[in-house]
């Protein structure tokens, strides 16, 4: 049995009407590592939330994005320096030069859904 992923979620919600917490949700059902990550929460679903990149106790196979491109553009070194290989930029949180950056670096970056890549096993 191969290991799950474990997600970064940058943006996470604990508002369920938020897809990051829908993401969220779905990740936890299947047993995911799910490190959220929001400035001023400390904790969604019982799960331990971080505020920023840099405070993850490891390195996530993926870093998702649910936060706008004036957001991710403040955020852009962290994003760049976390070492994360693999970053999705869900809708609404399109951020071309920040793509372009990161793809220059060799990061796998693109534009998906999460919640559907979840759904259809590519997460």
């Amino acid at each position: 049995m191969s290991q799950q992923k474990s997600i970064a979620i940058l943006g996470a919600s604990n508002k369920s009407d938020r897809y990051s917490h829908r993401l969220l949700s779905i990740l936890k059902a299947k047993g995911y590592q799910i490190f959220p990550i929001h400035p001023a929460i400390s904790e969604i679903d019982g799960i331990k939330a971080f505020p920023n990149i840099e405070s993850l106790p490891t390195k996530p196979d993926i870093l998702t994005l649910y936060v706008s491109e004036e957001r991710s553009t403040q955020l852009a070194q962290s994003i760049i320096d976390s070492g994360v290989s693999e970053i999705i930029f869900n809708p609404g949180a399109e951020n071309p030069p920040l793509m372009q950056k990161l793809l220059a670096r060799g990061k796998n970056a693109y534009e998906a859904c999460s919640i559907v890549m979840s759904s259809t096993g590519q997460l």
